[in-house]
């Protein structure tokens, strides 16, 4: 889903980098001392997109996104499964939006 699907935040300060390869996944799977490597089945059979949240150029988070009927943030988790503080949480969540590729048709805007 990577190909139908482009995820991006409008908040200063970060971005998005997708979790698009076995690679990928595994490395930040150990980075940050999470599961996201077990997500590896779902996000090829399309039903699951992972992208790691960059705060000043910097990996910060792990953003999960399901793809339902609508496509919905799932978790937003920093290393060993943290949470973020609300605060940042909400401001996150509210800047996500999510595009179909080739078609500027907003998904999801929380």
């Amino acid at each position: 889903q990577y190909e139908k699907y482009i995820a991006s935040l409008k908040l200063k300060h970060y971005s998005l980098s997708p979790l698009d390869s076995v690679e990928k996944l595994v490395k930040t799977g150990n980075d940050f001392h999470n599961c996201v490597a077990t997500y590896v089945d779902r996000i090829f059979n399309k039903k699951y997109l992972i992208y790691l949240v960059n705060k000043d150029n910097v990996p910060y988070a792990c953003l999960g996104i399901k793809l339902d009927s609508e496509p919905i943030m799932e978790q937003l988790y920093l290393d060993h499964n943290e949470m973020l503080e609300e605060k940042e949480y909400n401001a996150i969540r509210r800047n996500l939006l999510i595009r179909e590729r080739n078609n500027n048709n907003e998904i999801l805007q929380m």
